[in-house]
């Protein structure tokens, strides 16, 4: 890439000189800009980059002069000096190629293959013009051309997250998926073999032209195990291949991306319903709660590279639904593939795990209000003295359409935690 760079600029330097060079071909006294010189050919444009999904680029030749009464044959030749014919590009255009009476240009067409054989991100390919007949040369300093063809970067990230069972959630979310028009999102699990060959394929889907966006796999049957997500390059490639079900090496061949390994889960069961409370119930105080109770906890997981334990933490309601400030956490941290019923969850002000030295303090609910008891991924924290406080542990999520569209229309999918919303009602007094 270095000397590719300093090529480029040695171009870019050369250019006024060039340009300079050229007086003699054009007479930029005449009002009219009339060349009266000794007509040539010449490259346009003498350089340029290209992306491997280019498709087809093209070069100019083109005639530096009046239009000629006959066709003018050109001569040119070409040479990968680091661009691998039949790998990253086939040349269409035969030499020579012509100039047709009353035309001044005629192009080179090139196949840009999307091959991502690529060592240090681009490649060079260099065209010479040869010869152009009797009467007509080709320009001395502008008979080279150079195409530089890039490669283009695909990408996918897959996060921890969760398939809920209670909604017949089987969709996992690909995030900053980076493609080109027809590739492809294919979910494994992962794999020995650096090329996945044999590794059975969990789901996929073919996508457009993205940029960092999200994407949605269907991966329905699959177990709550580790996966990972793949960019597989539509280019010259079948993909029918993929009906059979497993990586093969066709498939391979056409890997762009991997991301790392992610844990899924699965949400079995968590439910957690309305709660009142009064002064009888709760002896601490008439009309307030110092604890509430969550139902029933299922999350299951057989995988190694997430957390084998989850902790349950309250959070307060907005009046636009939006999950506030955390006001509670779990007496214990529950172990996954496991059912837990009537969780204790212990009221408490919010706590800042991030501070020097932490402090819980214990807290009731006294207004009735809605809130949403949510797993997080990994054991609660501590504080200074050893209490359970909400760890900075990242939530479980699961992926869902919200309603809301982006600039082309297409809904947005994003993460969602996973819980249960209920309203504590707090009672005054007991009318009995």
């Amino acid at each position: 890439m270095y000397k590719a760079m300093n090529t480029r600029l040695i171009l870019f330097l050369l250019l006024p000189i060039f340009v300079w060079g050229c007086d003699d071909l054009f007479d930029t006294g005449d009002a009219d800009v009339v060349f009266d010189g000794d007509p040539q050919v010449e490259f346009k444009p003498l350089s340029q980059e290209v992306s491997e999904t280019a498709g087809i680029a093209t070069i100019a030749v083109q005639l530096i002069g009046e239009q000629r009464n006959a066709d003018l044959e050109v001569e040119f030749s070409f040479e990968g000096t680091t661009a691998e014919e039949g790998v990253h590009y086939n040349v269409l255009t035969s030499s020579p190629v012509v100039i047709e009476a009353g035309s001044s240009t005629v192009d080179i067409e090139i196949e840009i293959i999307d091959s991502g054989a690529f060592e240090n991100g681009e490649v060079r390919l260099d065209f010479s013009l040869d010869s152009a007949g009797e009467e007509v040369e080709p320009a001395e300093n502008l008979r080279e051309a150079t195409v530089w063809i890039q490669e283009f970067e695909r990408d996918a990230e897959l996060s921890a997250q969760a398939l809920d069972q209670r909604a017949a959630d089987t969709e996992l979310l690909v995030s900053g998926v980076t493609s080109f028009t027809g590739d492809y999102v294919v979910i494994t699990a992962p794999s020995a073999n650096e090329d996945f060959t044999g590794t059975e394929i969990i789901g996929y889907t073919q996508v457009g032209s993205l940029s960092g966006d999200n994407v949605a796999v269907d991966i329905d049957g699959a177990d709550p195990d580790d996966y990972v997500a793949h960019v597989i390059r539509e280019a010259h490639f079948s993909g029918s291949s993929l009906e059979d079900g497993v990586i093969s090496e066709e498939t391979a061949a056409n890997l762009a991306a991997t991301s790392g390994i992610a844990p899924v889960y699965h949400v079995a069961q968590f439910e957690w319903n309305d709660e009142s409370h009064n002064g009888l119930v709760e002896p601490i105080g008439e009309g307030e709660t110092a604890t509430i109770t969550v139902d029933v906890v299922e999350i299951l997981y057989y995988g190694t590279a997430g957390e084998d334990l989850i902790s349950i933490d309250l959070h307060e309601v907005g009046e636009e639904g939006e999950i506030g400030a955390f006001v509670g956490i779990s007496q214990e941290d529950l172990s996954v593939n496991n059912v837990y019923t009537n969780v204790t969850v212990d009221v408490v002000e919010p706590v800042d795990p991030g501070d020097d030295d932490p402090q819980r303090e214990d807290s009731v609910i006294d207004e009735t209000g809605d809130y949403f008891a949510m797993a997080h991924l990994g054991p609660a924290g501590q504080d200074a003295d050893g209490n359970r406080i909400p760890a900075q542990q990242p939530a479980l999520v699961t992926s869902i359409e919200v309603e809301e569209e982006n600039n082309n229309g297409d809904l947005i999918l994003t993460f969602f935690p996973v819980g249960d919303f209920a309203t504590v009602t707090i009672e005054e007094e007991d009318d009995d």
